[in-house]
């Protein structure tokens, strides 16, 4: 696996269908046009690893942390063009943040063990709005509860149709999806497509989880991971417990010839890898789970890392008021 292709699979996440020709209607109602103007793509030249991120504020980017865990600011490039790649723009970064409770391996690797603090930052050196033509997205309110999670809710960032795609062919999508919160993972909340055919996909980590309730339009969630379940789930243990086994069954045939060698030095497992087949069945499969971090539990922390008040009324102990 190349550089590239390996980034991808550690950027996993959700893709959101095919893209929208316009944000004005959604099932039939009026939808709020700041929903599609709040999405924004960003891409590392050094990497070539991209990702989403919802504009909060003029000069603060909200994404998934494992987005961030290699990126250098002096690499990144921005888009909300529905082609995104063909024309990014070079703009200056302040900072970039990463979530010092993220669980995430230090290559950039997302476990679903790690979702709960999968959130990162990017803090502009100047607003970006002007050069875009961005709005920044409401959000949650200070209240917490399953309130925001009530339908509808939309998936809204840049991503592909397949694991092997390529950078240059993000482009903007959307995806109805329903939410619950996640009890086996504190701090994360699943989400399952509520379109026929159109789950998440690799490629869209950063999505912002929209509500809209045709008047107002808020972010709810980032999001942060994908896996497999159900059925999926059951072909993806399957074939780990066999590639485990044919990797255990070479460990141990070389630790048999180190012997003969006079060699005692033990012998590492190689790493699983699951066919390219069957990873490309989780764009599209109705058992994908995705996997998305509240807002609202962050707003704090975001507030305290960036010193810049986001909700009025947010009481928070050694943030910026």
């Amino acid at each position: 696996m190349n550089k590239t292709s390996a980034l991808k699979m550690l950027v996993a996440i959700a893709t959101l269908g095919s893209a929208l020709p316009t944000w004005g209607i959604i099932n039939g109602r009026a939808a709020d046009p700041r929903v599609g103007k709040a999405a924004v793509f960003f891409f590392d030249e050094e990497t070539q690893a991209s990702c989403s991120g919802v504009v909060v504020h003029p000069r603060l980017i909200v994404t998934a942390g494992h987005c961030l865990v290699h990126a250098k600011k002096e690499n990144l490039t921005f888009s909300n063009a529905t082609r995104a790649f063909s024309s990014r723009s070079r703009l200056p970064v302040a900072q970039i943040i990463v979530h010092d409770d993220y669980k995430g391996a230090s290559n950039g690797m997302q476990t679903v063990s790690a979702s709960s603090e999968d959130i990162g930052l990017i803090v502009m050196s100047q607003p970006i709005l002007p050069k875009l033509g961005l709005t920044p997205a409401d959000l949650p309110p200070v209240v917490q509860g399953t309130d925001e999670f009530t339908p509808p809710l939309r998936i809204v960032g840049y991503g592909y149709e397949s694991r092997d795609a390529q950078a240059d062919t993000a482009s903007r999508r959307e995806l109805l999806v329903s939410a619950t919160v996640d009890t086996t993972r504190p701090g994360t909340m699943k989400l399952s497509s509520e379109e026929a055919k159109k789950t998440p996909c690799f490629g869209d980590s950063g999505s912002g989880v929209f509500a809209d309730d045709g008047h107002t339009a808020r972010v709810v969630a980032v999001v942060c991971s994908i896996k497999p379940g159900g059925a999926l789930k059951a072909k993806f243990d399957a074939e780990t417990a066999k590639q485990t086994q044919r990797a255990e069954e070479k460990r141990q045939k070389k630790i048999a010839s180190n012997l003969k060698k006079g060699i005692t030095v033990d012998v590492p497992l190689d790493p699983i890898k699951i066919s390219d087949s069957l990873k490309s069945q989780v764009c599209g499969d109705k058992d994908t789970i995705t996997q998305a971090v509240p807002v609202s539990r962050q707003l704090c922390w975001i507030q305290k890392m960036t010193q810049i008040s986001l909700v009025s009324g947010l009481q928070c102990s050694g943030a910026s008021k």
